[in-house]
């Protein structure tokens, strides 16, 4: 059997629920009924999500009759690593750089993938930490367009 290496439901919604809110509110906060329709997704596994991201501090709230979300910063001062560890946590590919436990590989000076995983590791950041938002939305509007 095989198993594939993949982004998670939630780093995958949560990055296209992100780019619709960019998308739809041109800084007017949008209903999370709203876009549950728009991305046909249900609205307590899109709340779920917004608490991470209101946690980070890449949405805000606002309360009342035409209450909503909006993001909190432009889509171009906004990483997609923001986002994904905001919904993931720390980007760890083995578990000897995780640097959050206290287990120490016994093999982690002689460890032959460990640096191949470390560079990959360090890739996958920066182009997370580099590309925005505003990128993302650039891009599906280029293949988007006829």
């Amino acid at each position: 059997m095989h198993r594939n290496f993949k982004i998670s439901s939630r780093s995958h919604h949560g990055v296209v629920f992100i780019a619709e809110l960019g998308r739809v509110c041109d800084g007017a906060p949008v209903s999370i009924r709203e876009i549950a329709g728009r991305l046909e997704l249900p609205e307590k596994y899109l709340e779920e999500l917004v608490r991470a991201l209101r946690a980070a501090g890449l949405v805000v709230s606002s309360r009342g009759r035409t209450g909503g979300y909006r993001l909190a910063r432009q889509p171009r001062e906004i990483t997609m690593g923001e986002v994904v560890r905001a919904l993931e946590g720390p980007i760890v590919l083995a578990h000897c750089l995780d640097a959050q436990t206290d287990d120490a590989c016994p093999h982690e000076q002689s460890c032959v993938s460990r640096s191949f995983f470390q560079r990959l590791q360090q890739t996958i950041e920066q182009e997370l930490d580099h590309m925005t938002l505003a990128d993302i939305a650039t891009a599906h509007a280029k293949t988007a367009s006829p």
